[in-house]
């Protein structure tokens, strides 16, 4: 209840209508007068529902496989093999689990997510075959997915 209270509150700061909730369902109904500012509120409300894995991913996991990818190019260091497989296993998860959300209620935005979700799930793919061959050539080719992914979510959280 305190979501929706909280809910109540964001429609009122931005002024885009009213809101009624149906106490059985705990569900807001809006009128929308300002259909941008609903824009604004349909993606924070998704964004809340997918904002601990979407941290997890960009966040913690995307950092711990640069970090590993680092020891790999630059010093050229046997980092512990379980290790690096556990961290691209990880991106590997958190897509799946993301991709199991709903989807951005606009059409451009969920194109980039999609995208941004599909560059991450080759990063644990590619990170995952350059482990088990030995491939360090693929391993360091996770570095332009991760750059696309990261590219397009900054689009997604400037536009929301």
């Amino acid at each position: 209840m305190r979501r929706v209270a909280s809910l109540i509150a964001l429609v009122a700061a931005l002024g885009f209508g009213s809101v009624a909730v149906d106490v059985v369902a705990s569900q807001p109904a809006v009128a929308v007068t300002n259909p941008t500012a609903y824009a604004h509120l349909q993606y924070a409300v998704w964004f809340e529902q997918v904002r601990g894995d979407f941290a997890q991913l960009f966040v913690t996991e995307v950092q711990d496989l640069i970090t590993d990818i680092q020891h790999v190019i630059t010093e050229h260091e046997k980092k512990d093999v379980a290790t690096f497989r556990n961290d691209c296993t990880k991106i590997e998860g958190t897509v799946q689990n993301l991709r199991a959300a709903a989807p951005i209620p606009n059409a451009q935005l969920e194109r980039y997510w999609k995208q941004a979700l599909s560059d991450m799930a080759n990063v644990a793919t590619s990170c995952i075959t350059g482990i088990n061959n030995h491939d360090n050539a693929k391993i360091e080719s996770t570095a332009s997915d991760i750059s696309n992914a990261t590219a397009l979510i900054k689009k997604i959280t400037k536009s929301s």
